[in-house]
């Protein structure tokens, strides 16, 4: 019983792991984390550090903007401007 109670549980982990693409200890690389979210940039000694964008599961931007030690500390005003329509 205790065997399968430890399968079971070792199974469950494995579907919350997390995967990284790049560098994600000292560099630039992306990670996707065990609840959907993605984070794209800058990392140091594992943390997000430096500029990166965290993307939401619906791909959604939550945050765009600098990182320091895994925390937001800036954020990025980006504001876009309608494409004027040509007129004839």
């Amino acid at each position: 019983m205790l065997l399968i109670a430890f399968l079971l549980g070792s199974s469950y982990f494995i579907f919350l792991k997390e995967s990284c693409n790049g560098n994600c200890k000292n560099g630039f690389g992306s990670k996707i984390y065990w609840d959907g979210e993605k984070y794209i940039g800058q990392w140091k000694n594992g943390e997000a550090n430096g500029y990166g964008v965290l993307v939401a599961k619906d791909q959604k931007i939550l945050y765009s903007g600098k990182w320091e030690e895994g925390k937001q500390i800036s954020k990025e005003n980006n504001t876009f401007q309608p494409v004027p329509k040509e007129t004839q």
